[in-house]
């Protein structure tokens, strides 16, 4: 049986703070939360993840022209830190497909950085080659440092990767990114209606 009196090796951490054996570390609380939340906030260091084209800013901003508010959230959040600010963003993504069948497959294709990383670091723009020197506009920002020594890609690029993970950057046929395109769709007190009107009168017989 194990001892109680806070120096047992069964002791709970409190039965060891109590009788002075353990010693609590001050560390810290790391919080989490949205973008929209931190307004108002200030931390020393800030972590962004996501910052990937199609995500951020939102498809939805992107597509009624909204990208401005995406841009000013971004603004937000990148002045919530006094320190530090790591930003983070993927080089792929995996989607989950349907089939008319009900079977479900994920499709694995490759990703950009977020535009506000570009903005952020224009100089990155036309070493991807997505402008030409003289479209940069601007100068980086001092004190941003890009990295992108770490990553899948990196690891996988010219190595003999799994058959299977070959096979994901392939759509298979038939299936599509949205689970309302498998089936088109019907209202159903329409279509109640089109059944009602086409079913046969019965005869009734005295």
């Amino acid at each position: 049986a194990g001892r109680n009196d806070g120096e047992g090796p069964t002791a709970s951490l409190v039965q060891r703070k109590r009788s002075g054996k353990e010693e609590m570390i001050p560390m810290k609380p790391v919080t989490i939360m949205t973008m929209h939340k931190a307004k108002g906030e200030e931390f020393d260091d800030i972590y962004l993840a996501g910052w990937t084209e199609g995500e951020f800013p939102h498809p939805e901003a992107m597509s009624s022209n909204r990208v401005h508010e995406e841009r000013r959230l971004a603004y937000v959040a990148l002045t919530r830190a006094r320190q530090r600010i790591v930003i983070t963003h993927s080089f792929m993504n995996r989607k989950l497909h349907f089939g008319k069948d009900g079977a479900k497959r994920f499709v694995t294709s490759q990703v950009a950085p977020s535009r506000f990383l570009y903005e952020l670091v224009p100089s990155k723009k036309h070493m991807d080659g997505l402008a030409n020197k003289n479209e940069v506009l601007g100068g980086d920002n001092v004190g941003t440092f890009w990295d992108r020594s770490a990553g899948i890609k990196d690891y996988v690029a010219g190595t003999n990767i799994p058959q299977w993970f070959q096979k994901s950057f392939e759509k298979p046929a038939g299936y599509v990114s949205r689970r309302e395109d498998v089936r088109p769709h019907t209202n159903i007190l329409e279509e109640a209606s089109m059944t009602k009107s086409t079913r046969r009168p019965e005869k009734v017989t005295s």
